[in-house]
Formats: C-alpha cells, structure tokens, sequence
C-alpha cells in the first residue's frame, strides 16, 4: 500500500513541485517503489498460499492524495515533504517489527534489503525539510 502512495504521491510531486530537489527525490521515490513492488510480488508468487498486492490505495493513504492534489502551489513542497517524512517514518518501524517477529522468512529478508533504503528515503526528507 505504501509503494503504490509512494508511486502516486511522487507522480503528482514531479508536476506540480517547484523545487529541484523535491524533483528529484520525487523520481528516486518513483525508482525505488516500482522496484520494491516488483520484488514483493515476485516473492509473493513463490508462497504456497497465492497473495495480490492492492490495486488501489486504501482511505488513509488516498486522503493524503487528496491533501496534496488540494495543496496551494506555495504550500504543495511542504506537505508533499512533510507526508514524505511521516510516511517513511511508519514504514521503517512496520518493517523493522516485521524485519524482527515476521512468520514468512522471505519477507522478513525483503524486510531486511528494504529497511536501509527506507531510512535513507527518510533521511532524505528531513534534509529537504531543512531546506525549505
């Protein structure tokens, strides 16, 4: 769920974003979700049990689209940056529990190649935070 408001989140970063490095983060968010998605559903084919990722986001995440699609051009960076952090922030410590008490070892590898690029996603977004 949180690649695809990654993905979409980022899309709509890359039109409507006035600053070059939220620009520029917005493609590295776009890269790296596309790829995380792609490796969950190809683990998620191995699994005895047949698994689909969402196809559409669930109320939380599209109400946060919404706030970016109704954000003012001046304020559109700042919330775009500011969701950035938080939702990099939950996502660290879902997959950190996972990471950590996880039933699937596959996922719980996945887990651990995802968590660092995670964080520095988050890093990322508070570097931008600074400079805004």
């Amino acid at each position: 769920m949180s690649d695809l408001y990654e993905i979409e989140s980022s899309r709509i970063a890359l039109d409507r974003s006035a600053r070059p490095d939220v620009k520029a983060f917005a493609r590295q968010m776009i890269k790296d979700h596309q790829k995380t998605t792609e490796e969950l559903k190809s683990m998620l084919g191995s699994l005895n049990e047949p698994t689909t990722l969402p196809a559409k986001l669930d109320a939380l995440f599209q109400i946060l689209i919404d706030d970016l699609k109704g954000a003012s051009n001046k304020n559109f960076d700042h919330r775009y940056v500011a969701q950035q952090q938080e939702v990099h922030g939950v996502a660290i410590t879902l997959v950190k529990h996972y990471r950590d008490h996880g039933d699937n070892s596959a996922l719980r590898e996945l887990c651990k190649l995802a968590l660092p690029v995670l964080e520095h996603h988050r890093h990322m977004a508070d570097e931008m935070a600074k400079a805004a």
